[in-house]
């Protein structure tokens, strides 16, 4: 298992709350996407119902630690959206409950990790609701969301709430450097990339080519917003096709921010940049920064990729 990187006091305090035997039912993660809460969730369950915990941390090597990190233990419901599903449903609840309603089959508890909570459509998060009122003692529930506001209040209400930060540049640094073995400006080079989101550094290490791919795009971007036309922003949007480009877009933006403050920046296009630059002042990138924010809330609002995208395109 790889260690987690940053929230030290979170984890701390699970294990405290294991040791102590102070355990809530349902616990609530939430915060940006990417930096480590889906981890902290695996790590929370397996110390939960490892065979050999070592000074309160999971062994990592037993049955129940290798099925959990398989995501095959039969005591630990993983809950996520189903392909070509924007939301939980009801159903996939209704099945949760009748899971958690058995005794463990073979460890001290009965886990449920439920990814991307804020994604419950209404009538899930009503049969939720229920399950909460009715799950046996030796259950935890964990919810991981982005957004607080998006998980309803009677939920909220009934939740342990933990909330995540980014972890400091220098955790994500030093992980690089030791865990992978990159040198110290490859690994500023993937943060920087990374947006300081230590689960997309690692799927950047693991998958070179995310990172040509994004110097293309990067370079694309670059030479559309040189022309500082209205037809480039049309060309602009035909570039994005998903929430991950609008992602791209925004390394984009932070780049000229970086540039015009004189600051170290991923990208080796200095002659472009420098164009760019001087033609975008910085109270315009900082609202173009602003209006792909504003986006990306409204795409995990559910409104439609296309309606999202023409309303940046308006707002520009």
């Amino acid at each position: 298992m790889l260690e987690i990187i940053g929230h030290q006091k979170i984890v701390n305090f699970l294990k405290k709350s294991i040791s102590g035997n102070n355990l809530a039912h349902t616990y609530l993660f939430y915060g940006p996407s990417h930096i480590g809460k889906t981890k902290v969730a695996e790590f929370f369950a397996t110390s939960l119902i490892c065979q050999n915990p070592k000074s309160g941390n999971p062994c990592g090597e037993c049955q129940n630690c290798l099925q959990i990190q398989k995501r095959i233990h039969p005591d630990v419901y993983w809950v996520v959206n189903q392909e070509n599903k924007s939301q939980i449903s009801i159903e996939q609840i209704r099945q949760l409950k009748e899971n958690l309603s058995l005794e463990p089959f073979c460890a001290p508890y009965k886990v449920a990790i439920i990814e991307e909570a804020d994604n419950l459509t209404i009538q899930a998060a009503n049969s939720f609701l229920k399950l909460l009122e009715e799950s046996a003692s030796k259950t935890v529930i964990i919810l991981i969301a982005k957004s607080f506001r998006n998980i309803p209040l009677t939920i909220r209400s009934r939740s342990q709430i933990i909330r995540f930060s980014f972890p400091k540049k220098t955790e994500i640094i030093s992980s690089l450097t030791k865990d992978f073995k990159l040198s110290d400006k490859e690994a500023e080079n993937i943060f920087n990339l990374s947006l300081g989101r230590p689960g997309s550094a690692m799927e950047l290490v693991s998958d070179p080519q995310k990172i040509k791919e994004y110097q293309k795009f990067q370079a694309v971007i670059l030479n559309e917003l040189a022309k500082n036309n209205f037809l480039s922003r049309f060309e602009i949007a035909d570039l994005l096709s998903d929430s991950s480009s609008l992602s791209n877009l925004l390394k984009v933006i932070r780049d000229l921010i970086l540039f015009k403050l004189g600051i170290p920046t991923s990208s080796d296009l200095t002659p472009v940049l420098t164009k760019v630059s001087k033609i975008y002042s910085m109270e315009r990138l900082v609202k173009f920064t602003s209006e792909i924010l504003k986006t990306q809330m409204m795409l995990r609002q559910n409104v439609s990729f296309k309606i999202a995208i023409e309303n940046l395109l308006i707002n520009l």
